[in-house]
Protein backbone atom coordinates (compact mmCIF):
# COMPACT_ATOMS: atom_id res chain seq x y z
CA UNK A 1 0.00 0.00 0.00
CA UNK A 2 1.58 3.15 -0.82
CA UNK A 3 0.08 6.44 0.56
CA UNK A 4 -0.27 9.84 -1.57
CA UNK A 5 1.11 12.88 -0.17
CA UNK A 6 -1.31 15.94 -0.20
CA UNK A 7 0.75 19.63 0.05
CA UNK A 8 -2.06 22.60 -0.11
CA UNK A 9 -2.01 26.40 1.19
CA UNK A 10 -4.15 29.14 0.19
CA UNK A 11 -7.35 28.07 -1.04
CA UNK A 12 -6.85 24.07 0.12
CA UNK A 13 -9.69 23.78 2.36
CA UNK A 14 -12.29 24.13 -0.34
CA UNK A 15 -10.23 22.24 -2.62
CA UNK A 16 -9.60 19.76 -0.31
CA UNK A 17 -13.39 18.95 0.19
CA UNK A 18 -14.04 18.67 -3.40
CA UNK A 19 -11.00 16.47 -3.99
CA UNK A 20 -12.35 13.79 -1.25
CA UNK A 21 -15.96 14.45 -2.40
CA UNK A 22 -15.11 13.66 -5.81
CA UNK A 23 -13.61 9.97 -4.24
CA UNK A 24 -16.34 7.29 -3.75
CA UNK A 25 -14.13 5.37 -1.76
CA UNK A 26 -9.93 5.88 -0.96
CA UNK A 27 -8.02 2.98 -1.44
CA UNK A 28 -4.75 4.20 -0.19
CA UNK A 29 -3.85 6.46 2.60
CA UNK A 30 -3.51 10.40 2.04
CA UNK A 31 -1.25 12.53 3.97
CA UNK A 32 -2.02 16.42 4.26
CA UNK A 33 0.20 19.37 4.89
CA UNK A 34 -2.46 21.96 4.75
CA UNK A 35 -1.07 25.48 5.63
CA UNK A 36 -3.13 27.91 7.78
CA UNK A 37 -4.92 25.93 9.94
CA UNK A 38 -2.73 25.79 13.36
CA UNK A 39 -5.95 26.12 15.85
CA UNK A 40 -8.29 25.07 13.33
CA UNK A 41 -6.97 21.89 12.73
CA UNK A 42 -9.55 19.57 14.86
CA UNK A 43 -12.03 21.65 13.67
CA UNK A 44 -11.33 20.98 10.24
CA UNK A 45 -10.78 17.57 10.79
CA UNK A 46 -14.01 17.16 11.88
CA UNK A 47 -15.41 19.15 9.17
CA UNK A 48 -13.89 17.34 6.18
CA UNK A 49 -15.49 14.05 7.84
CA UNK A 50 -18.58 15.44 7.92
CA UNK A 51 -18.38 17.30 4.51
CA UNK A 52 -16.46 13.98 3.08
CA UNK A 53 -17.87 10.79 4.69
CA UNK A 54 -13.62 10.58 4.70
CA UNK A 55 -12.54 9.11 8.09
CA UNK A 56 -9.66 11.80 8.78
CA UNK A 57 -6.85 10.81 11.72
CA UNK A 58 -5.13 13.99 13.92
CA UNK A 59 -1.40 12.25 13.90
CA UNK A 60 -0.71 13.22 17.26
CA UNK A 61 2.64 10.76 17.94
CA UNK A 62 2.84 8.06 15.55
CA UNK A 63 0.10 6.17 13.54
CA UNK A 64 0.41 2.99 11.17
CA UNK A 65 -1.25 3.95 7.95
CA UNK A 66 -4.28 2.49 6.23
CA UNK A 67 -6.18 3.05 3.15
CA UNK A 68 -9.14 5.42 2.84
CA UNK A 69 -7.23 7.38 5.63
CA UNK A 70 -7.21 11.03 5.58
CA UNK A 71 -4.01 11.65 7.91
CA UNK A 72 -3.48 15.17 9.36
CA UNK A 73 -0.82 16.35 12.04
CA UNK A 74 -1.91 18.22 15.60
CA UNK A 75 -1.42 21.80 16.06
CA UNK A 76 2.37 23.06 15.71
CA UNK A 77 3.40 19.84 14.39
CA UNK A 78 5.05 18.72 10.68
CA UNK A 79 3.62 15.04 9.67
CA UNK A 80 6.19 12.68 8.16
CA UNK A 81 6.39 9.67 6.66
CA UNK A 82 8.29 7.07 9.05
CA UNK A 83 9.04 3.77 7.13
CA UNK A 84 7.10 2.98 4.20
CA UNK A 85 3.41 2.34 6.04
CA UNK A 86 3.94 4.60 8.96
CA UNK A 87 3.17 8.43 9.68
CA UNK A 88 4.11 10.38 12.58
CA UNK A 89 4.49 14.35 13.97
CA UNK A 90 7.77 16.32 14.70
CA UNK A 91 8.47 19.51 15.65
CA UNK A 92 8.32 22.14 13.12
CA UNK A 93 11.45 23.22 11.66
CA UNK A 94 10.57 26.42 9.69
CA UNK A 95 8.32 28.93 10.07
CA UNK A 96 5.25 27.54 8.83
CA UNK A 97 3.85 24.45 9.68
CA UNK A 98 2.66 21.26 8.40
CA UNK A 99 5.88 21.80 5.97
CA UNK A 100 5.00 20.84 2.68
CA UNK A 101 8.69 20.39 2.08
CA UNK A 102 9.41 17.85 4.69
CA UNK A 103 6.66 15.99 4.21
CA UNK A 104 7.76 15.52 0.25
CA UNK A 105 11.38 14.67 1.73
CA UNK A 106 10.16 11.89 3.45
CA UNK A 107 8.06 10.56 0.86
CA UNK A 108 11.25 10.29 -1.46
CA UNK A 109 13.12 8.89 0.90
CA UNK A 110 11.16 6.16 1.79
CA UNK A 111 9.04 5.26 -1.04
CA UNK A 112 11.13 6.35 -3.81
CA UNK A 113 9.84 6.08 -7.32
CA UNK A 114 6.74 5.10 -5.96
CA UNK A 115 6.03 8.40 -4.30
CA UNK A 116 2.73 10.21 -5.46
CA UNK A 117 2.59 13.92 -4.49
CA UNK A 118 -0.43 16.05 -4.97
CA UNK A 119 0.65 19.93 -5.03
CA UNK A 120 -2.78 21.57 -4.79
CA UNK A 121 -2.96 25.94 -4.50
CA UNK A 122 -0.83 27.78 -2.64
CA UNK A 123 0.63 31.02 -2.12
CA UNK A 124 4.31 30.42 -1.21
CA UNK A 125 7.27 28.03 -1.92
CA UNK A 126 6.58 25.66 0.65
CA UNK A 127 6.60 22.43 -1.47
CA UNK A 128 8.99 23.33 -4.07
CA UNK A 129 12.24 20.87 -2.58
CA UNK A 130 10.23 18.54 -1.69
CA UNK A 131 8.75 17.93 -5.04
CA UNK A 132 11.78 18.73 -6.66
CA UNK A 133 13.27 15.51 -4.58
CA UNK A 134 10.02 13.15 -5.36
CA UNK A 135 11.12 13.75 -9.08
CA UNK A 136 14.76 12.96 -8.64
CA UNK A 137 14.12 9.48 -6.85
CA UNK A 138 11.74 8.84 -9.91
CA UNK A 139 8.27 9.45 -8.25
CA UNK A 140 5.60 11.77 -9.58
CA UNK A 141 4.30 14.97 -8.82
CA UNK A 142 1.16 16.30 -9.29
CA UNK A 143 0.09 19.53 -9.55
CA UNK A 144 -3.42 21.34 -10.10
CA UNK A 145 -3.93 22.97 -12.68
CA UNK A 146 -6.74 25.40 -12.31
CA UNK A 147 -6.27 25.90 -8.51
CA UNK A 148 -7.50 29.30 -7.14
CA UNK A 149 -4.32 30.44 -5.65
CA UNK A 150 -1.91 29.51 -8.90
CA UNK A 151 1.74 30.84 -7.11
CA UNK A 152 2.58 27.29 -5.44
CA UNK A 153 1.99 24.98 -8.44
CA UNK A 154 3.61 27.70 -10.89
CA UNK A 155 6.61 27.44 -8.76
CA UNK A 156 6.70 23.15 -8.39
CA UNK A 157 5.94 23.73 -12.44
CA UNK A 158 8.91 25.25 -12.83
CA UNK A 159 11.35 23.86 -10.86
CA UNK A 160 10.72 20.65 -11.12
CA UNK A 161 11.38 18.21 -13.86
CA UNK A 162 8.66 15.68 -15.24
CA UNK A 163 5.61 17.68 -13.29
CA UNK A 164 1.95 16.63 -14.19
CA UNK A 165 -0.29 19.54 -14.59
CA UNK A 166 -4.08 18.03 -13.68
CA UNK A 167 -7.06 19.58 -13.27
CA UNK A 168 -8.46 19.15 -9.63
CA UNK A 169 -11.21 16.83 -11.45
CA UNK A 170 -8.03 14.89 -13.55
CA UNK A 171 -6.53 14.54 -10.23
CA UNK A 172 -9.78 13.38 -8.75
CA UNK A 173 -9.94 10.48 -11.22
CA UNK A 174 -6.39 9.65 -10.74
CA UNK A 175 -7.20 8.90 -7.11
CA UNK A 176 -10.50 7.16 -8.20
CA UNK A 177 -8.36 4.70 -9.76
CA UNK A 178 -4.91 4.36 -7.41
CA UNK A 179 -5.36 0.83 -6.00
CA UNK A 180 -3.85 0.13 -2.13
Amino acid sequence: MIPVVIGSSAGGPKTLKKLLSGVDVLRVPLIVAQHNLSSEVESFAKWIEIETGKKVVLVKDRELLRPGIVYLPVKDRDIVLAGGEMVRVVEPDGRITPSIDRLFESAAFYLKDRAVAIVLGGLGKDGVMGAKRIAESGGRVIVQSDPEFGYLPEQVSKEVERVAKRSLDEIILILRTMVG
